[in-house]
């Protein structure tokens, strides 16, 4: 067991290293910005308050779990740079346990050049550089624990075990609506485990099959009084076309839609794409051969991954986490079928999955920092910051914002001056061009926003 713990460890360094040496640089100058705010400010105090949140909250993003780790980002507070590191610890055991999911004959260079990717991925660098990213975070931890549980289930077949993963599905319940991608794995390995001698693994089925329906119910109830006003379901045939086009499209390095981040099309990016989709489809032929079950298993879960975000009347890139990663499994078994054949061909097709994902690295990952929503929300957050240290801030105790427009989303309507750990600023935030009355003050510092940047305000 303590060798086990040393490799886990040994692994987990070398991938927060690879984290470190992509995003650490860009990081040290990035702001919480956006949603970040809003995790902060939501946050949940203790473990009492979360279990009381679970059982009685059911509208919302319901990420209740979520939001007791931002207690943890806030004691950071205002060390925005140290919350990030940590962040991205967390986000470098989604490579690790990958790792941990391949065959144990494949050597150490392989494994690690196949997971890198995560890295590359354009799916990923929202969870890179919002720590907002929590949920996707911790919602594929768990779906790879999950993952781990069915590779390893005639080894794991016990009561305990099931025990154990039936609590760590409910846990999921409290995290991201994606909890339907561990439920269905849980509920297949029950299922594969249930011989005619013993149909007690039904019984796991039925209890998490139960407790879904029962949350499905909550939550659908709740939904039909208080229908969200971002993101929601839409049951139209033309919505679900797009929204299917923007994810095939993504899961093979096609940057279509404003949601990529990415507006400059390159000529080489649609032969990348094309390279890419080819791969994909060596994949399935070869994981098809290697393992029948396993293919069909894999892609029934990269089926449920998806098929929620098919009818939401919006969706993102960060929304094919879960899908890159199931899509990733099937290059493993591919792998590992040609490793078992020829050698040398399981290393080249490897260095071919490495090298057309670290394209983006070159290609899209720049313009994301510059184009993406979370690029422009941590461009407003960081011009705030710097009117207000320019301005020596901590002298008042009110903030003023007028015509507070593309600005208010990043710096949570200014509210941003309150996770400084400072003092507790009053913020007043309006789209008119006049501020109030009450901002007519010496106490008071009077901003405006000029769309992502802010200055000094004037009647004049």
């Amino acid at each position: 067991m303590k060798k086990k713990i040393i490799k886990f460890l040994f692994i987990l360094a070398i991938n927060y290293f690879i984290f470190l040496l992509l995003n650490s640089i860009k990081l040290s100058n990035w702001s919480l910005s956006g949603d970040d705010l809003y995790s902060l400010s939501n946050k949940i105090p203790s473990i009492q308050s979360y279990i009381l949140m679970s059982l009685s909250q059911f509208t919302g993003q319901y990420r209740h779990f979520t939001y007791l780790f931002f207690s943890l980002y806030d004691n950071l507070i205002p060390n925005f740079y140290l919350i990030f590191l940590l962040h991205g610890l967390l986000f470098s055991l989604i490579p690790t346990i990958t790792y941990f999911l391949i065959d144990k004959k494949i050597p150490i260079i392989l494994k690690l050049f196949l997971v890198s990717p995560i890295f590359f991925s354009p799916i990923f660098y929202y969870d890179n550089y919002t720590i907002s990213s929590l949920a996707n975070i911790l919602i594929s931890i768990i779906t790879l624990i999950l993952l781990y549980y069915y590779k390893n289930r005639k080894k794991l077949n016990s009561t305990k075990y099931s025990l154990i993963f039936l609590i760590l599905v409910l846990l999921s319940f409290t995290i991201k609506e994606t909890f339907i991608v561990p439920l269905s794995i849980y509920c297949l390995v029950q299922l594969l485990l249930t011989t005619k001698k013993n149909y007690s693994k039904l019984m796991y089925i039925c209890i998490s099959g139960l407790l879904f329906l029962v949350y499905f119910y909550k939550r659908s109830s709740g939904y039909q009084s208080n229908v969200p006003s971002d993101y929601f379901f839409v049951f139209d045939i033309k919505n679900s076309i797009n929204n299917l086009g923007n994810m095939i499209a993504w899961i093979i390095n096609y940057p279509r839609g404003w949601q990529y981040g990415a507006p400059v099309r390159y000529p080489i990016q649609k032969i990348i794409s094309g390279i890419y989709l080819t791969f994909v489809l060596i994949s399935y032929y070869l994981s098809f051969i290697k393992n029948k079950l396993e293919f069909f298993s894999i892609n029934f879960f990269l089926f449920s991954s998806m098929i929620l975000f098919v009818f939401l009347n919006n969706v993102h890139l960060f929304y094919m986490d879960l899908p890159f990663l199931f899509l990733l499994q099937l290059v493993v078994i591919s792998t590992e079928y040609l490793y078992s054949k020829n050698i040398k061909f399981a290393y080249i097709f490897v260095g071919l999955w490495f090298l057309i994902n670290l394209s983006n690295q070159f290609i899209i990952k720049e313009q994301w920092l510059e184009y993406s929503f979370v690029a422009n929300s941590n461009k407003s957050a960081v011009n705030y910051l710097n009117i207000l240290k320019e301005n020596e801030f901590e002298k008042y105790d009110l903030i003023c914002i007028s015509e507070q427009n593309r600005g208010g989303f990043g710096t949570e309507d200014g509210r941003l001056v309150n996770h400084l750990g400072l003092k507790n600023f009053k913020v007043i935030s309006t789209k008119d061009k006049l501020l109030p009355i009450e901002c007519n003050s010496n106490n008071s510092l009077n901003l405006v926003n000029d769309a992502w940047d802010y200055q000094l305000y004037s009647q004049d």
